[in-house]
């Protein structure tokens, strides 16, 4: 489609970003469907304040490979309070958005 100035729009024919955001505190068992939302989405964002996750060692090559390739951002929150990955959530949701 064509802008006002006769131009093309540069953002025509990009694939839309998916970005699954995760609160690691809320569900735990997230991280076993990791691969499934790394295939799904375009990105993936963990979020998390406090939290003894387990991760299976068959998953730390996925996880190095989704992290060395920028698909996979893994976000400890600062504040261990009440929310805080929520909270974070909420941040990366509004950027997403820009």
């Amino acid at each position: 489609m064509d802008n006002q100035n006769g131009r093309k729009n540069p953002n025509q024919n990009q694939k839309p970003v998916s970005v699954a955001l995760i609160d690691l505190e809320n569900c735990l068992n997230q991280i076993e469907q990791l691969q499934n939302y790394l295939e799904k989405y375009s990105g993936v964002v963990i979020c998390y304040a406090q939290t003894g996750v387990k991760i299976p060692l068959d998953l730390l090559v996925l996880l190095s490979k989704a992290l060395s390739s920028r698909r996979l951002r893994v976000i400890k929150m600062e504040s261990v309070g009440k929310n805080a990955a929520d909270f974070g959530i909420s941040f990366f949701a509004g950027a997403l958005l820009k």
